[in-house]
């Protein structure tokens, strides 16, 4: 009986020294970084790391075969974040009053590595309105929030998405390109039917501290109600809004 607890301890440790490793270290790794930096046998690490990412906890980047953290890792960390400042408590009565000047649903996204997850949501006071799924991941490149986040990343962290993007086959990579440099000059980032063919969006980003863009505000509601002209007259009172939040968090 102890022999069986012991492995299994043994075993938590080298999950636990996986986890470590991406988080610690380089973000993307493949098996036989890994095997080398944490001193396992390939086979073990290849095990570990497959059940990992069956539980969400580490995906595999196709373009280059390495590993780096899941959303379900992404959301333990996020706890962790949030009790130290709790980004949402300090969001909430910014997204409250950008509800009520907009009419619609007013989300708040965190960026994690290449992807976005949304972390609070005030939904629209109307019958017909957009909602979000608190938690859920989304890649950078797709959704006004993303693409926000992705136009103030450094020139080699957005190449490497961007090339992630083109291997998706999700959306036209030299559109996306110019949109981005729009997007640097006007300070929000617009969408239309992109991850949801029903729903239209205006986004602005956040910064810390350090300047930092860290994640997203964006308003969002029916594409039969967010048209082009609307997602111009709501754009000023959310970059307002995001500004205020930024400046909360120390920007």
């Amino acid at each position: 009986m102890a022999s069986e607890t012991d492995a299994t301890v043994n075993v938590i440790e080298r999950v636990a020294d996986i986890l470590d490793s991406l988080s610690g270290g380089e973000p993307e790794q493949g098996i036989t970084e890994l095997s080398s930096r944490l001193n396992l046998g390939k086979s073990t690490v290849h095990r570990l790391v497959s059940a990992l990412v069956k539980r969400g906890y580490m995906q595999q980047n196709p373009t280059n075969s390495k590993y780096h953290l899941g959303p379900a890792a992404i959301r333990l960390g996020l706890v962790s974040t949030l009790r130290s400042l709790d980004i949402r408590a300090l969001a909430l009565p910014i997204m409250e009053q950008l509800r009520d000047q907009t009419g619609e649903t007013i989300t708040l996204t965190v960026r994690s590595e290449h992807q976005r997850i949304y972390i609070a949501q005030v939904e629209s006071k109307k019958e017909i309105r957009q909602t979000i799924e608190v938690g859920r991941a989304y890649p950078l490149y797709l959704g006004g929030t993303g693409k926000v986040i992705l136009a103030f990343l450094p020139q080699e962290e957005q190449a490497l998405i961007l090339k992630e993007a083109e291997t998706s086959g999700q959306i036209d990579v030299t559109r996306l390109k110019a949109e981005l440099g729009e997007i640097t000059r006007s300070g929000y980032a617009s969408s239309r039917g992109e991850r949801s063919p029903d729903a239209a969006s205006v986004a602005a980003p956040i910064r810390d501290h350090s300047e930092q863009v860290i994640g997203a505000m964006s308003v969002a509601g029916p594409v039969s109600r967010i048209t082009p002209k609307r997602q111009s007259e709501v754009a000023p009172y959310l970059v307002e809004a995001a500004a205020h939040l930024s400046h909360r968090l120390g920007a």
